[in-house]
């Protein structure tokens, strides 16, 4: 088993945000659940499941404030990559596996129980679809539980005196006079239309060492891109 060790500013953000979930946050989420009541069946159940997705996050937090989270060694016999997160990314994959077991678990076996009082299994849809929903679920679980095995922080306490994992870097595009900004993260939290690019794509492969004023080149799909990297922050 290893733990997690994580900076003081790391935990006192942590806590800020705890405090922000189990606040107003809860509170504004309990309301919804109470305005969907008039709503549709699938209306309400997004807002228990948002419900659910909060105090997911909230237990990994205090988890992680309280030093309790460990993960465990990944099987030595197998070959996986370390899975290089920020923690922010860790906090998703660890609340994101605990909302499936807790919550999803759950919903999906009432499902079953609910499809099989439809009739004959072997021309039911309903209990067709929910099977295969709970494959779906199981295998994410599954893949979760691996990842979090080989999970290796990145480190965001360092220098910006160059473009690394963990960093945010201003960069002007001279190709299409534009002027963006990238988070360089690993590529399970890769997310373009957030900013977030991994240091495996082209962009990533170009822009990790360089330091400001630099120029880089990379080749796109619509050609050779010219990039000025700017500004490097955390």
């Amino acid at each position: 088993m290893a733990n997690v060790q994580l900076t003081k500013d790391a935990i006192e953000k942590l806590n800020q945000e705890a405090e922000y979930l189990k606040g107003s946050k809860r509170a504004e989420l309990q309301e919804g659940i109470e305005v969907a009541k008039k709503l549709s069946d699938a209306e309400q159940k997004e807002a228990h499941d948002e419900y659910a997705k909060n105090e997911s996050r909230i237990a990994v937090l205090e988890e992680l404030i309280d030093g309790t989270f460990q993960r465990e060694a990944a099987n030595q016999t197998r070959t996986a990559q370390p899975v290089r997160v920020t923690l922010e990314g860790l906090i998703n994959l660890m609340a994101e596996l605990d909302f499936l077991r807790t919550t999803k678990r759950q919903e999906i076996k009432e499902a079953i129980k609910i499809a099989k009082g439809f009739g004959d299994l072997s021309e039911n849809s309903e209990y067709d679809e929910a099977r295969e929903e709970q494959g779906k679920i199981e295998s994410r679980i599954v893949e979760l539980e691996e990842m979090l095995k080989n999970v290796d922080l990145i480190d965001e306490s360092g220098n910006t005196d160059q473009v690394n994992v963990g960093t945010k870097v201003r960069i002007f595009n001279k190709t299409r006079n534009k002027e963006v900004e990238y988070y360089l993260v690993g590529s399970t939290e890769a997310n373009a239309s957030l900013g977030k690019i991994s240091d495996q794509s082209p962009i990533g492969k170009a822009i990790i060492g360089e330091k400001v004023g630099r120029v880089v080149h990379v080749e796109a799909p619509a050609g050779v891109m010219e990039l000025e990297i700017l500004e490097i922050s955390k």
